[in-house]
């Protein structure tokens, strides 16, 4: 994959000829929304601006995902947005900045935090003193000054923003509220004007204001709530230090991240934190990488290791190259997959978005059946009238629309703190549906730190630490863990690691170079015999390390064999105990890998687990192909994996999760990522998948047994048999802590302990 797809630009079209166009993926924050049913109205806007493919909005995370294609204008995409009263930060089609949409979220958040505080003290104080009034039979247009200033000053984005609705044709919870509101405050003009008509109903003038004001202080408590959510991207945003110490000969200057760039030499003190991804020249040190990949115990790293932004030094002092700056780091691929899963929409939207785009409009006649029919009664009129206001007031689908984005992004919180790095949120409800689960063998069940167990010259009088060196220079560009071991096995002989030029990778067959005039290739078995030689030959040659449950390369220079190398990798000693508890959990277990059938099976040998069925001498489309086939009778799959073979299986499966510290292109290609090397990270995602689906299920549990049990009692179903009513005001404090609590029941994910998993909770 190019660098530029992996920006963000993927062909969509597989012709090459000049109609196939690029789209790029983006998310932002977006402000101003104050409903699920502002959202639909965004994405609506959105869809009529051209170049915009698709519009996604997250009313929960207050994130927009927009696929573009190129003739898409941010001053086209502004103005659109504009209509309905939203925004989203200036340089959103830009380069991706993080910080920059973070900072842009956090001042919005506040800034409407502050009006809606203002505002609710307003309406409160207005309710507070028309009530005062009426308590001392104080009626008339004193009372009907104090509920105007509630409604009209303290109401008055409610209003505007319903308003702006109603004219977009797509009214919303603004409209709603600001009608109930408009309708009390009415009853009191009419009261004035005409005495008794409303039968005393209009001198409840409180009503407007106390109604705005249980709104609007509802809406301060989700917003305290909401943040706390998203403090896990906040978090992670601030790991990583605003400058460097950047070595220049032998002066030390202190830059701003932002004006790093790859291959510049710099310095980490003591106690600081990594500022970008690079590799350790000189020094040793044990990094604090628990806030990255949720292991706690500090990790030796030395010269040659490779290190990651926001992991907190030791008492070491570390002289580093750096790779990975800004949105490149691990760092920055962690905060977007959090802003991508947040923006993301899991498969249980759906049915709320179905929900909300005609439920405004039914709540309306809803309202008016109730009026009618209670008149037609005999009924008073202030009485109809009073409990068609609850009915718009109680039936705002705000709840609805929490339910699935906030336990979505309170999990992708919690996750992260654990090391699990959710991208896609429908992943998490799939994952915990999973039946079938396909994993990896290098990196995945080993440790992924292959050793060079030995290098045998073909030739006798061949130079042995020529042949290795020469390999080495070949695999130091490779990002795949077998290919470190030569590296690793030159430096630790000091062998020199030449230059490599036209380097080339074909992942599952090998890669080759030009290396001081020859064309080094380095493979395994299976391509050295696709490459001419014959099968018989290579079969001898690797039968010694497949009897040692090796992995066996091949080395070719200029077309002849000239070694045959035995690589060995360690098993991860967790990966029994893992594989058991997925097996408990119902899931049906195979391991596709790359390596050498032989030694697949020597592994699974030395770990107990001869019963899991294998396929070794796997071609990523092979992988991809199994995934396909496991999956063919609608099973949901998962494929575990970290090398860029696995990247096609990953995205074929239903569910890709890759293992920390693999291959930019896997990270890329999975829905979700395990920063730890620790094989346990998948029980935790599993348990977290769980947790995840059984509180979306509570919340819109919650949400849609509190419509259907408070729009019949708004409406006078108690009054039917002598039970009370359900004053307006009353009915906007219910429908406000209805909101709040599915917020606060989303939080309860960010405390959720992950270490051991339960067999299906209870949904």
């Amino acid at each position: 994959m190019e660098p530029s797809e992996q920006a963000g630009y993927q062909q969509l079209d597989p012709r090459n000829g000049p109609e196939a166009r690029k789209i790029r993926r983006i998310q932002a924050p977006i402000a101003g929304l104050s409903c699920q049913a502002c959202a639909q109205t965004a994405e609506n806007l959105l869809g009529g601006v051209q170049g915009v493919e698709a519009a996604r909005v997250s009313f929960g995370a207050r994130a927009l995902s927009l696929e573009l294609l190129p003739e898409a204008s941010i001053e086209a995409i502004n103005q659109a947005l504009a209509r309905g009263g939203y925004e989203i930060p200036p340089g959103a089609l830009g380069d991706e900045d993080s910080y920059s949409d973070v900072a842009f979220a956090r001042e919005k958040e506040n800034e409407e935090r502050r009006r809606v505080a203002q505002g609710a003290w307003v309406a409160g104080a207005s309710a507070v003193l028309t009530f005062a009034l009426a308590w001392w039979h104080i009626h008339g247009i004193w009372m009907l000054l104090l509920a105007s200033v509630g409604v009209f000053i303290g109401g008055r984005r409610i209003l505007s923003d319903g308003l702006r609705a109603a004219r977009l044709g797509a009214p919303d919870m603004n409209t709603l509220v600001g009608i109930g509101a408009l309708a009390s405050l009415v009853a009191a003009v009419i009261e004035v004007a005409f005495p008794g008509l409303l039968g005393g109903a209009g001198h409840h003038a409180h009503a407007g204001p106390m109604i705005l004001a249980f709104v609007l202080l509802g809406r301060v408590l989700e917003a305290r709530t909401r943040a706390r959510a998203g403090d896990a991207l906040t978090s992670m945003m601030e790991l990583a230090p605003s400058t460097a110490h950047v070595v220049q000969g032998n002066e030390i200057k202190d830059v701003a991240l932002k004006t790093l760039k790859p291959g510049m030499h710099i310095l980490i003190r003591p106690g600081e934190r990594v500022p970008v991804d690079g590799v350790v020249l000189e020094g040793t040190s044990a990094l604090d990488e628990s806030l990255l990949t949720g292991e706690p115990i500090p990790i030796e790293r030395g010269p040659g290791e490779r290190i990651h932004a926001g992991a907190v030094n030791g008492t070491g002092a570390l002289t580093v190259i750096t790779q990975g700056v800004g949105a490149e780091s691990a760092l920055g691929r962690i905060t977007r997959a959090m802003r991508e899963a947040q923006a993301s929409r899991a498969d249980s939207q759906r049915l709320a978005d179905r929900v909300s785009a005609f439920f405004v409009p039914a709540v309306l006649m809803i309202s008016a059946i109730t009026f009618v029919a209670w008149f037609l009664s005999g009924a008073p009129l202030g009485d109809s009238l009073g409990r068609a206001i609850s009915v718009v007031v109680i039936a705002c689908p705000c709840a609805l629309g929490l339910a699935t984005p906030m336990a979505i992004v309170a999990a992708a919180g919690r996750g992260a703190r654990a090391g699990i790095l959710v991208r896609q949120a429908s992943a998490l409800e799939r994952l915990c549906a999973a039946e079938v689960i396909v994993l990896d063998k290098t990196g995945t069940l080993t440790l992924g730190m292959p050793e060079l167990g030995s290098l045998t010259p073909i030739d006798p009088k061949a130079n042995h630490k020529g042949l290795l060196a020469r390999a080495a220079a070949v695999e130091q560009n490779s990002e795949q863990p077998l290919a470190q071991a030569f590296v690793r096995a030159a430096r630790s002989q000091s062998l020199p690691i030449l230059p490599a030029d036209e380097f080339v990778a074909e992942p599952g067959i090998g890669v080759s170079a030009l290396v001081a005039g020859r064309r080094v290739w380095v493979g395994s078995p299976k391509a050295a015999i696709q490459r001419g030689h014959a099968a018989i030959l290579i079969d001898e040659l690797c039968q010694p390390a497949r009897d040692t449950g090796s992995t066996p390369v091949l080395m070719e220079e200029d077309g002849t064999l000239v070694a045959t190398i035995a690589l060995t990798d360690r098993p991860r000693q967790e990966a029994p105990r893992v594989l058991a508890a997925l097996e408990r959990e119902g899931l049906e277990i195979h391991i596709a890998s790359g390596d050498d059938p032989a030694a697949v099976a020597a592994l699974l040998t030395s770990l107990d687990l001869e019963r899991i069925p294998f396929e070794g001498s796997a071609s990523p489309e092979r992988k991809a192909e199994l995934l396909t086939d496991l999956g063919s009778n609608g099973r949901t799959t998962v494929m575990v994996g970290d090398g860029i073979n696995d990247a096609p299986a990953l995205a074929a499966a239903s569910v890709g999760i890759a293992m920390g510290g693999g291959a930019d292109v896997a990270l890329e290609s999975a829905d979700m990522a395990l920063m730890s090397s620790d094989l346990s990270g998948l029980l935790r995602a599993l348990r977290l998948s769980q947790l995840a689906k059984r509180t979306i299920i509570q919340n819109l549990g919650w949400a849609f047994i509190y419509n259907l049990l408070g729009l019949p009692i708004a409406a006078g179903l108690l009054a039917v048999v002598g039970g009370p009513d359900l004053p307006p005001p009353f009915a906007a404090a219910a429908m406000a802590m209805s909101s709040i609590s599915v917020v606060l029941n989303s939080l309860r994910l960010g405390r959720a302990k992950l270490g051991e998993l339960t067999e299906h909770p209870s949904m």
